[in-house]
């Protein structure tokens, strides 16, 4: 299984592709990958406001990524402060 941060990286990499830079831009600047395990990849943003927005409208772009670069489904978490 590939690191978090490396996978993190192909992820945002494809979304960026298959959709637009300006959505990598505004929704994923400030979310940082806190770990992958098991079957979850775990995300962290600051920003408390745009966590339920993330989890209800970015998810599907994740999962679509993951799917996309090679790995199995796996559940996405986001962590705020």
């Amino acid at each position: 299984m590939p690191s978090a941060t490396f996978l993190w990286a192909k992820i945002l990499s494809y979304i960026e592709q298959q959709h637009t830079e300006a959505l990598v831009n505004v929704w994923f600047d400030d979310v940082d990958v806190v770990e992958l395990r098991d079957d979850t990849l775990v995300l962290h943003t600051p920003n408390q406001f745009r966590k339920p927005i993330l989890e209800t409208q970015c998810v599907p772009y994740i999962t679509e990524a993951m799917l996309a670069v090679g790995q199995q489904q796996i559940q996405v978490v986001i962590l705020d402060e």
